[in-house]
């Protein structure tokens, strides 16, 4: 009886997940610490300490600041606006889709994680206050921001223009263009994530999931191990520490 439940309980499981097929477009050799995503154009980005590369087809661009040291985080999700941050020095720097510098910004207190927001704003997650700042850096003003995030270890921050969103130890915290609290969702086995069109995927024990009212597992054969990914629209870029993987995914 106990080998009949269990086995019921096993098939439910399988059942409950949805699976989605995928295609591979292209490999391609890629050596670099931290490989960033693709735009719209298919264009790659990776940076190495100090160096954040875009690779175009066969053209490739260089950015480097010595002066700020290494690389923390990059952001291409506008790439009309780049968002580079060192956070060694509280420097951002903006990057123009040709990776020429725009605007250098400094911050007088400790920074813990930077992103891109609306127009001239930027999300921000300070250090000593342990709040998300709404910030714009024209008017060197917080327009909103969060309560203190208490008890919580935050490990990754990633937005759009008007959402912003924290992984923590128990799973991704989703807040507003406020900083008001939206909802949280729970699962402590995320290893990386990205919110796309408000669609969240997640990597989870070298699987990817498309999280919704069910999670969708996007079917990526070949790839042993995933470092990270990157989506945009249903292109999926697989990083697997040497090699990044490009498939095309039917999510229908």
């Amino acid at each position: 009886m106990k080998n009949i439940v269990f086995g019921l309980y096993l098939l439910l499981t399988s059942l409950s997940i949805a699976q989605s097929s995928s295609s591979l477009a292209s490999t391609k050799g890629l050596s670099t610490e931290h490989f960033v995503g693709c735009d719209s154009q298919l264009s790659l980005f990776h940076f190495d300490k100090t160096i954040l590369t875009k690779i175009t087809g066969d053209t490739t661009v260089n950015y480097s600041n010595f002066e700020f040291g290494n690389i923390t985080s990059v952001d291409i999700s506008n790439p009309l606006k780049i968002v580079v941050f060192y956070r060694d020095f509280n420097q951002v720097v903006l990057l123009d889709n040709q990776l020429n510098e725009t605007e250098r910004i400094h911050f007088e207190y400790d920074i813990r994680f930077v992103s891109r927001g609306t127009a001239n704003n930027l999300w921000l997650f300070a250090t000593n206050t342990r709040r998300i700042e709404n910030y714009n850096y024209k008017t060197n003003t917080v327009l909103a921001s969060s309560q203190p995030l208490q008890n919580v270890t935050i490990q990754r921050m990633k937005s759009t223009a008007n959402y912003v969103y924290l992984q923590s130890e128990t799973g991704i915290h989703s807040f507003d263009y406020l900083g008001n609290f939206i909802s949280h969702y729970k699962h402590k086995n995320i290893d990386d994530f990205q919110y796309k069109n408000r669609v969240l995927y997640t990597l989870s024990n070298n699987k990817i999931f498309k999280v919704s009212e069910t999670e969708t597992l996007i079917d990526i054969p070949i790839v042993s191990k995933i470092k990270n990914f990157y989506t945009i629209n249903n292109d999926f870029f697989i990083f697997d520490s040497s090699q990044l993987f490009h498939f095309t995914v039917n999510e229908n």
